[in-house]
């Protein structure tokens, strides 16, 4: 067939596309807006699903750092009244007090309301800041029965504590307040869930993308799992509490860090011997800091430099997708996975 009758014929079939097109959007939004609807709606039943079976664990949630947002308060205390989530009255109350709920000895003490309850699961309603302030005080405590502490970010400083010092489980996770929102309320929540009521024992992250030589060439990567919030990693060092990372493989996530000062934190890592012995470093979501290509090619020009294998992926940290990751539980890192196995 002649060339220009076939680019012709693309051309009038674009144009019958672009007419019968036109046409449809004068008829679809009423039914966009209504599948719209039945989407919102089943999002929302999932995360009632959800609000049940969290209702049913042996938990109670805390603030141990910064308070809850005024604006989900009354669905936080929906939670509490209608679903059986058991919240600490405290901690929906928000003082503010220095970008905390509450002043440190307050805090202290609804962390040891926790610590004493029967409860088995403490989950941090939020994180933001000054989670690591109570530690001075909670370490001349004597070593309490074993629980399991949830959260994320600023709450990496107590993860750090409690597994290294006090041999409880910890598990990188979202704060509770997130169950406010249907956007995290996806598989990944529903995999924390899972954990907690003891259903699930194995599982993967991915995909991992390598990012230096190392990782290219390590085929079979294994180690127990340590890390977290990058700020609070670095603010470990010197303390009581400072970071064992010694043959394990390292998470980390931050939010509002420039990319030159994750690069500049890792330097830090580095110098102070925390990488020493790391048998791979993976890299989950950096936000609000930068554009996210700023932040790759400065973590590339970091793992370029070393030779522990580099990883990145989008599948934990600041964000909706914030797979679980168990310190402490055994990972493997292999043909773009993490698979992590939780021990009893």
């Amino acid at each position: 067939m002649n060339k220009g009758i076939v680019l012709a014929s693309l051309v009038l079939l674009c144009s019958g596309c672009q007419d019968t097109k036109r046409e449809a959007t004068e008829i679809i939004p009423e039914k966009e807006e209504a599948i719209k609807h039945l989407n919102n709606r089943i999002e929302n039943d999932k995360r009632l699903q959800i609000y049940s079976r969290v209702g049913q664990l042996d938990m109670v949630a805390i603030t141990p750092g910064s308070g809850v947002y005024a604006n989900l308060i009354p669905e936080m205390k929906n939670m509490v009244d209608n679903y059986g989530i058991n919240i600490l009255p405290e901690a929906l109350e928000n003082k503010n007090y220095f970008r905390c709920f509450d002043t440190e000895e307050n805090r202290v003490k609804l962390f040891k309301k926790a610590i004493s309850s029967r409860h088995k699961i403490i989950w941090a309603v939020r994180g933001g800041f000054g989670s690591g302030f109570i530690i001075e005080d909670l370490s001349k405590l004597p070593v309490p029965p074993k629980k399991t502490l949830v959260g994320f970010s600023d709450i990496t400083s107590l993860h750090l504590f409690v597994t290294q010092k006090w041999g409880w489980k910890a598990i990188h996770a979202p704060v509770l307040m997130h169950l406010c929102k249907s956007e995290f309320t996806n598989e990944r929540f529903e995999t924390l869930v899972k954990i907690l009521e003891g259903r699930l024992k194995k599982y993967s992250i991915g995909p991992l993308y390598p990012i230096n030589r190392a990782a290219v060439m390590q085929k079979n990567i294994k180690g127990r799992l340590t890390g977290g919030n990058l700020t609070s990693i670095e603010s470990s060092i010197g303390t009581n509490w400072e970071i064992q990372s010694k043959g394990k493989i390292l998470f980390i996530e931050d939010i509002n860090m420039v990319p030159w000062w994750i690069y500049r934190s890792m330097i830090h890592l580095k110098e102070a011997g925390k990488l020493s012995g790391v048998r791979a470093i993976v890299f989950g979501r950096f936000s609000n800091g930068g554009s996210q290509a700023d932040v790759a090619a400065f973590l590339k020009k970091f793992a370029e430099a070393i030779e522990v294998p580099v990883f990145v992926t989008n599948e934990f940290g600041h964000g909706n997708l914030n797979y679980p990751i168990v310190y402490n539980a055994n990972g493997i890192i292999h043909k773009k996975k993490m698979t992590i196995a939780i021990d009893d």
